[in-house]
């Protein structure tokens, strides 16, 4: 009776010893690979710290990350420059309004290859828009009367010939009378030394106004629309 009780012992334990060595271990035991879970994984924040995305819309606004930023292609309203500068808004044509005359010549002139073109005379490549034949608006023009302009027939812009004005095409306005003279900004070679003394002052909806004050007090005053008063690359695209 008692080596029976022992070899029963003996077996039970013996059992114990192979049912710890073939069962699955613990989590550390590399019992093979675990099995799948059926959850996904998580997508990436989107505001990880990885970089933030600007995207431009089509107006020329750009938006960064999650705070946005907006870069409007439109000097701000009601701003006035002397001798500020003017560029052509949309492709399209330029509106031109005389808005106030004491017998004076006014012309607007563009420029016909500016930084686009192969040409090292870009001082030289410019023309002038006008209606039935220059200056754009003579010392006889009454005043009211609005002119929708194009580029002239036969000159090419940057290498194109076009019937509109390419979006961001520089162009100025130059004022007449004898020996009195004035401009907006430009880098062309007019024939004279030109004051840019002209006050630009910028509107809503890429309008501007013009306006030459003469020595003797009084005043040309030029509306223009489709113009804008700067040349971001992205707004001239």
């Amino acid at each position: 009776m008692h080596l029976r009780n022992v070899l029963l012992t003996a077996a039970a334990a013996g059992a114990l010893l192979l049912g710890a060595a073939c069962g699955g271990g613990d989590a550390g035991g590399g019992g093979g690979p675990l099995p799948p879970t059926s959850q996904s994984p998580q997508a990436p924040s989107s505001d990880s710290g990885g970089g933030s995305t600007t995207s431009a819309s089509s107006d020329g606004n750009a938006s960064t990350g999650g705070s946005s930023t907006t870069r409007s292609c439109q000097t701000p309203a009601q701003t006035t420059v002397v001798g500020g500068a003017l560029f052509v808004a949309q492709q399209g044509l330029i509106g031109a309004t005389l808005l106030s005359n004491h017998g004076f010549e006014v012309q607007l002139g563009y420029s016909t290859c500016d930084g686009s073109c192969t040409t090292q005379q870009h001082q030289d490549a410019f023309a002038f828009a006008f209606g039935l034949a220059p200056p754009l608006f003579s010392p006889q023009t009454a005043a009211g009367t609005t002119l929708q302009l194009q580029p002239q027939g036969g000159i090419p812009i940057n290498g194109q010939t076009v019937s509109t004005f390419p979006r961001g095409t520089p162009i100025f306005v130059v004022f007449r009378n004898d020996n009195d003279v004035a401009s907006t900004a430009n880098d062309k070679d007019l024939g004279r030394a030109i004051p840019e003394s002209a006050r630009v002052t910028y509107g809503p909806d890429n309008t501007a106004t013009v306006d030459f004050q003469t020595p003797t007090g009084l005043d040309v005053r030029v509306g223009l629309t489709n113009v804008r008063g700067d040349l971001d690359p992205a707004c001239a695209m």
